[in-house]
């Protein structure tokens, strides 16, 4: 007998719905932060490529070590 290993559909639903949840409840999230933290924490994790501290800090004008900072109050 073959065993079917894909998850069942109701799973497959489940699942999906609680992705989108998840990204609205995250999106809800970030436009309650200030437009500074919120730059910091796209330029961070939400890009293709990570953006360094150093990187943000030079192109926003501050340290490293405050951006470290704003992205850690966020």
């Amino acid at each position: 007998m073959l065993v079917d290993d894909r998850p069942d559909p109701e799973a497959v639903a489940m699942q999906q719905r609680d992705s989108r949840l998840k990204a609205r409840w995250l999106g809800e999230a970030m436009a309650e932060l200030p437009e500074r933290e919120r730059r910091i924490l796209q330029a961070r994790f939400f890009s293709e490529h990570g953006t360094t501290l150093e990187r943000l800090g030079t192109s926003m004008g501050i340290s490293k070590e405050r951006v470290r900072q704003l992205e850690t109050q966020a």
